[in-house]
């Protein structure tokens, strides 16, 4: 009898231990109809899986108010050629997170792709396989891989601190070639959102030097805000994002502007806004999104209609245009898109 109650004594402290700690598993599958004109020239047409997504998160509780936290996610890529994705496409790791979050705020560490507050302005949910993120060669902001160092304090009245270092380069690089610096901060209270971060870069003597040839580094600072409003009937957003910086973020002016290192340090120099607005109409939202670098413009527009909270499907149409910067000789270029799709998240 004594070793019957030890034994379930026991289990009781491990169901106790096992309640502490959660893994959810969610994702996204989609699969639509899709047109693309690239900026490049080349054309695609036809059906595609467009998400086979999932992430695995865990939260442990450490006791004392700390929590530990971790996800990574999974991604079935998507490459440029409609039909690309065939059975022999493999699943690709994605964003990798750790963190603790507790009374002094969270600390986390994240291996993913670099961002920018700029789309954080889309409030549009547009569907397309080339974003904001995939222009090719037009260079409103691109993505690089980076490892990032963020401390964000705890919330006090909707206000939050950050602190961020990031090394770019791809995993395990020795001595990464930019290391950034973030000093900036947060609001979200009721209907309104607002950020501003202000980056300092530090770029190695190699890189540097490499990047002479290009017409040298536009600028080793940026300044980055984003503000949203929910006004019920419809929700804004606008973005800023002070220059481009290095070639980790466009060093090279994009081709259709003529080229040249003083074409290239121009457009480097040039300020980038963003643009977006959604409403809500019953199951339908309805939105746009735009975004303007020098003489790069890019524009979407969507429909999604809720079958569920997890269903929906989605219409959107995006176009990308470039001219010649300052009398360069270079053709304007457009590329444009439609996707038509069903999506369902998990």
């Amino acid at each position: 009898m004594k070793k019957t109650l030890v034994a379930l004594a026991a289990l009781a402290v491990v169901g106790a231990a096992s309640a502490q700690s959660t893994v959810s598993i969610t994702g996204k599958v989609g699969a639509a109809y899709q047109s693309v004109d690239s900026a490049t020239g080349v054309a695609s047409r036809g059906m595609n899986l467009t998400n086979a997504d999932f992430k695995l998160a865990a939260m442990e509780d450490l006791g004392g108010g700390l929590r530990a936290m971790a996800s990574v996610s999974y991604e079935t890529p998507v490459t440029g050629a409609v039909g690309a994705g065939t059975f022999s496409q493999g699943v690709v790791r994605r964003d990798t997170s750790l963190a603790l979050m507790g009374q002094f705020g969270l600390l986390s560490f994240n291996n993913t792709r670099s961002s920018n507050w700029l789309t954080k302005a889309f409030v549009a949910p547009a569907e397309l396989q080339h974003g904001i993120y995939d222009l090719g060669a037009m260079g409103i902001v691109n993505r690089s891989p980076v490892d990032v160092l963020t401390f964000q304090t705890k919330s006090m009245s909707g206000v939050q601190g950050l602190v961020q270092w990031t090394d770019t380069g791809t995993d395990g690089t020795a001595t990464p070639s930019v290391n950034v610096l973030t000093l900036g901060g947060t609001y979200a209270q009721g209907p309104l959102a607002a950020g501003l971060q202000y980056k300092m870069h530090y770029f190695t003597d190699a890189y540097k030097n490499t990047t002479q040839a290009f017409g040298g580094i536009g600028r080793k600072n940026r300044l980055e805000a984003f503000a949203t409003y929910d006004l019920g009937m419809a929700k804004v957003g606008v973005g800023f994002d002070g220059g481009n910086v290095g070639t980790v973020d466009n060093a090279l002016a994009p081709a259709a502007l003529g080229g040249g290192s003083q074409a290239m340090v121009d457009f480097n120099k040039s300020s980038a806004y963003s643009l977006g607005v959604s409403a809500p109409v019953g199951a339908m939202t309805v939105g746009a999104n735009w975004a303007k670098r020098e003489n790069s413009n890019m524009f979407e527009t969507v429909v999604k209609y809720d079958l569920s909270k997890r269903t929906y499907v989605n219409t959107s149409w995006g176009r990308q245009s470039q001219d010649a910067l300052n009398g360069a000789a270079g053709a304007i270029t457009t590329g444009h898109q439609y996707r038509v799709g069903l999506y369902h998240t998990f």
